[in-house]
């Protein structure tokens, strides 16, 4: 079971959410595996066909820094965790994010039922990532083993933050509805949960198959303009995919992350506890040490950050 956010005290050196092991006929958690440091936002989790490793997605929040690093990505990343199972035990984690390009809001994910194949849903960026299972824990066995599989990656240590890693093991299939969220497999093909377009999305795994995303509507059409990385340039997208600046990444459900965060509207060496935003709107003042007179001042400001200004209009 993925715990969606960390516990415990928010003001140590080590803050991150877990996996719960649940033996179901005793009725009793029997280890619990603690994902890397600033792990949270846990959202989806699942088993591979043979039963030997589970998957989880999440973001991986950068924390310890301070956010003078929007430009390079390194606020919040987005993340998948291998666990193995018979050991019961974290194999490593992989950035689903591209050196240039986010990968936002990783959300539901699933294992086809020939083992080829993982599928991780981006709701931020509207996206399915397929990765090639075989080849993910080959070269997660190597950097084990102290061989170098990327200019970045020469420990298994290093791998929770090299941004190249899922290169080639990895292909990013743009949907045509947005935010995926719940997603399964069929066969090779992969079908998610459109949630901002009341939607049933469907793309095909296999590299062979010409990429036509299909998108059965099931409500009314109606776009929801909450999560809106997809619209900031490539140049920026990785940042704004990653940072929060799609709603849900700090505050998830429009809650807090649990995590503490030195932001710079009030200068540096001050972190503090990310704040729920609901009904902020209507408790003025707002942020967390109240600097913006109303919730809508403090909305205007972020949007007229200069990163934010290279978005396409």
């Amino acid at each position: 079971m993925a715990n969606h956010l960390p516990g415990g005290a928010a003001d140590g050196d080590f803050i991150a959410a877990v996996v719960s092991v649940i033996d179901t006929a005793a009725k009793k958690v029997v280890a619990t595996l603690q994902l890397p440091n600033g792990s949270s936002a846990l959202r989806g989790i699942c088993m591979s066909a043979d039963g030997k490793n589970a998957y989880v997605t999440h973001v991986l929040g950068r924390y310890h820094m301070p956010t003078t690093q929007l430009e390079r990505g390194w606020m919040n990343t987005n993340a998948l965790s291998v666990i193995d199972v018979a050991k019961r035990a974290l194999v490593n984690t992989v950035l689903l994010d591209d050196v240039d390009l986010g990968a936002a809001n990783p959300w539901g994910v699933a294992c086809s039922a020939d083992g080829k194949w993982i599928a991780a849903g981006h709701a931020g960026t509207h996206e399915v990532s397929i990765i090639d299972r075989a080849a993910l824990h080959e070269k997660l066995t190597k950097v084990a083993a102290g061989e170098k599989v990327s200019e970045v990656s020469r420990t298994a240590e290093d791998v929770p933050n090299d941004l190249s890693f899922l290169v080639g093991l990895r292909r990013r299939l743009q949907l045509a509805g947005n935010g995926p969220r719940g997603l399964a497999f069929v066969g090779s093909k992969v079908y998610a949960a459109e949630y901002f377009t009341d939607s049933l999305g469907v793309v095909d795994a296999d590299p062979e198959v010409y990429h036509r995303p299909l998108s059965v509507a099931l409500a009314p059409r109606c776009r929801r303009r909450r999560h809106a990385p997809a619209r900031c340039s490539s140049a920026t997208r990785r940042s704004a995919s990653s940072t929060g600046r799609a709603v849900p990444v700090c505050h998830p459900d429009s809650r807090a992350d649990g995590l503490n965060w030195d932001l710079l509207n009030d200068g540096m060496g001050n972190p503090k506890q990310t704040k729920s935003m609901l009904l902020s709107h209507r408790t003025p003042p707002v942020m967390a040490s109240g600097v913006r007179d109303v919730a809508e001042t403090a909305v205007r400001s972020e949007s007229a950050s200069s990163w934010f200004h290279r978005a396409p209009r």
